[in-house]
């Protein structure tokens, strides 16, 4: 019994001391739960793993879709650029640009669609790629890729004056590659503007506040040795030229001092030049002379004049015989000389027709002529007015004292000159003078750092002479920069729109288009500037201008290209002694420009005239410095200046001490310039549009 007790006591003890107790339990319990949890949570940041790389693998090709979206919108917006340059300029309305420079011209706000392909493009000839159509080309060449459209909007924001305004362009543009949608937005500036030169219709515009006197004869005191020999036996004036010819001057208060000299070298002798006074003592040049102190000079050369000839001749012998009277040349001879030259006068002396204008020019201003007679010094109008109400009369006088005239031509500013800040806005390209030039004056050279514009190619690129005996020409003919450019187009200085340049500016040879160089210093005039020959007007051969010669072989060739300098004189002068602002003639020194070769000089000549066909606007005024040409000379000038265009200024000031006016210079009204400007300015639906390089704002949107 005691041993079954004791069996069953050790069994109870056995099977007690094996049973968990409830610590162990809750531990056991713990971990199980703790396991799982783990094992949850890495299933979660596994599964969040594997969905973060999931999400940024597909917005990797998301992104990739998405920005392919976008420069294919991108793409879309320089192609509207491209197609509105090509285009917009066009003036003529057909199926290309479907009007789009007169909506420009017109409206103050519209809207269209940009083509896919330009149809009209000329660079299509050199890439054949701009004859594809845009969209088709987007889908071959990306497939999934998509333009979805393309427009252009524009509204007006500013209006400077009738002839010019300015507005913002917007383009936009959506793309789809694939799925996804993009759309680009840019806004840019606009410049609106009638592409007519400052003051076009005058031929000479000087709106000076304070009174001027324009230089008489130049004193031959400092000219070289030869022509100070000739003028000791002669004078010691030398005829000094200064002559308009065309539509209108205007000076508003200018004295001019009349010559009584008749030409003093003995070059004169065999010439008719007569002096200014002599020609306003004849009743075909003015009428109402005998209102002046000139009357009794007209006595005395009518009484010399019978005494001599027996009374068989006029007093002075005027090849314009069909002048009535009160009227005028077509020549404002504003310095004493008429500027046909010997040649000529004696064609015209033995019969031939004169080729001179003979259209009365318009005289605006408080312009008055300054002489001395006996003991008396006179200044009275430098050509008496008609009558009042004389229909036929060409001075106006002072306009000052009419009302319509003085709001034609106000006091305080020249119509169509704009503020710096807006030539520097609108500015298709903005420059920095840093380029160096050297002048050769008289025997000295300066070098001045410009703003260089060069239309002259190497004189190693001028063609050889034409013809059998082209070869043996070349034998005696200096090669020239000048030849090259003509022969080659691409070395002609390339102009389109406004350019802006902060100094000075220099500017020689031919140059292609239509522009406007603005400067805030001076503008060197280096040789010549001459419009090219060919300006891609696509005019025919046989058309026929107002003169009566035909393009196939005419003296107007190039006429729609055209230039306009424009001096502004804002900033202080680069060299000590000058003042900014002014337009300045100069010959440069340039190794490059001539073929150099002691034999062919003994044979051939250079051009010793120096022509540019230009608008001109100069806040200060002209100057010119040429080397002198004469034997033994170091004087300064000697050289014939043409301007053909127009010169328009606050002040000429020129001064006869420093010689600042060239000896003998012409401005000569350009016809058929004056006829083109003429009906662009009258024309409603006719402008330029510039899209300035300033952004006004860009977006990038996403579309669903």
């Amino acid at each position: 019994m005691s041993t079954k007790k004791a069996f069953y006591s050790s069994l109870f003890y056995s099977l007690s001391s094996s049973r968990p107790s409830p610590k162990t339990t809750d531990k056991s319990g713990s971990t199980m739960i703790f396991t799982m949890i783990m094992v949850l949570i890495l299933m979660l940041l596994g599964f969040s793993i594997i969905y973060m790389m999931r999400n940024e693998s597909q917005q990797a090709f998301n992104y990739v879709e998405a920005s392919t979206a976008h420069y294919l919108a991108e793409a879309g917006v320089e192609h509207a650029m491209y197609v509105l340059q090509n285009n917009v300029n066009d003036f003529v309305n057909d199926p290309a640009n479907v009007g789009w420079n007169k909506l420009f011209a017109t409206k103050k706000e519209f809207s269209f669609d940009i083509p896919f392909i330009d149809q009209r493009d000329e660079m299509s000839a050199y890439c054949p790629e701009l004859k594809k159509a845009l969209d088709g080309e987007v889908a071959s060449k990306i497939p999934g890729g998509a333009i979805l459209s393309l427009s252009v909007s524009y509204k007006l924001s500013e209006e400077i004056d009738e002839y010019r305004k300015i507005g913002t362009l917007k383009i936009g543009c959506t793309a789809r590659y694939k799925s996804i949608k993009r759309k680009v937005e840019l806004e840019k500036e606009v410049f609106l503007f009638k592409d007519i030169p400052i003051q076009f219709d005058h031929v000479l515009y000087v709106n000076n506040t304070s009174p001027e006197t324009l230089p008489a004869r130049r004193d031959k005191g400092n000219s070289g040795l030869w022509r100070k020999i000739a003028n000791f036996f002669n004078s010691r004036y030398v005829p000094q030229h200064f002559f308009v010819n065309g539509l209108k001057v205007f000076m508003r208060d200018f004295t001019i001092p009349i010559n009584k000299e008749a030409d003093p070298t003995w070059f004169g002798a065999f010439e008719t030049r007569i002096s200014m006074i002599d020609k306003l003592s004849n009743v075909k040049v003015d009428a109402n002379v005998d209102l002046t102190p000139l009357k009794e000079h007209r006595k005395l050369l009518s009484t010399l004049t019978n005494l001599i000839t027996g009374g068989m001749f006029s007093p002075i012998k005027e090849f314009d015989e069909d002048l009535k009277d009160g009227g005028s040349r077509g020549n404002t001879d504003l310095t004493g000389f008429d500027p046909l030259n010997s040649l000529q006068k004696f064609f015209v002396s033995i019969g031939f027709k004169s080729k001179k204008d003979v259209t009365p020019n318009q005289l605006y201003g408080d312009i008055k002529r300054k002489y001395k007679y006996g003991s008396q010094i006179i200044t009275e109008p430098y050509i008496t007015p008609g009558s009042p109400g004389d229909k036929n009369s060409w001075y106006n006088g002072p306009v000052d004292v009419k009302p319509e005239l003085d709001a034609k031509y106000p006091k305080d500013k020249i119509i169509g000159v704009l503020e710096p800040s807006v030539y520097k806005r609108v500015s298709q390209k903005q420059h920095t003078a840093s380029d160096t030039v050297t002048y050769k004056i008289g025997n000295k050279e300066e070098s001045r750092k410009v703003k260089k514009y060069y239309g002259w190619g190497p004189w190693q690129a001028a063609p050889p002479s034409k013809g059998l005996l082209g070869p043996i020409k070349d034998l005696f003919k200096i090669k020239t920069g000048k030849q090259a450019a003509l022969a080659n187009p691409s070395y002609a200085i390339q102009l389109k729109g406004y350019e802006f340049v902060d100094g000075d500016v220099h500017i020689e040879g031919y140059y292609q288009g239509r522009g406007v160089i603005v400067a805030t210093g001076n503008i060197y005039i280096g040789n010549e500037v001459l419009r090219h020959p060919d300006d891609r007007s696509g005019i025919a051969e046989s058309y026929e201008y107002p003169d009566g010669t035909y393009a196939a072989n005419s003296r107007h060739n190039g006429a729609y290209n055209s230039l306009q300098l424009v001096a502004l004189g804002t900033k202080p002068p680069s060299y000590p002694g000058e003042e900014s602002g002014k337009i300045i003639f100069r010959s440069t020194k340039d190794d490059k420009f001539a073929e150099s070769n002691v034999l062919k000089s003994l044979f051939s000549t250079r051009d010793k005239n120096m022509e540019a066909q230009v608008y001109l606007y100069a806040k200060n005024g002209i100057k010119s410095e040429f080397g002198d040409d004469s034997w033994f000379g170091n004087d300064m000038n000697k050289m014939y200046t043409i301007v053909r265009g127009n010169l328009v200024a606050e002040k000429i000031g020129a001064t006869d001490q420093v010689q600042y006016l060239p000896d003998e210079m012409a401005l000569l009204e350009d016809k058929v310039w004056t006829q083109i400007f003429d009906d662009l300015a009258k024309s409603q639906d006719k402008i330029v549009v510039a899209i300035t390089p300033k952004i006004i704002s860009y977006t990038q949107d996403a579309i669903k």
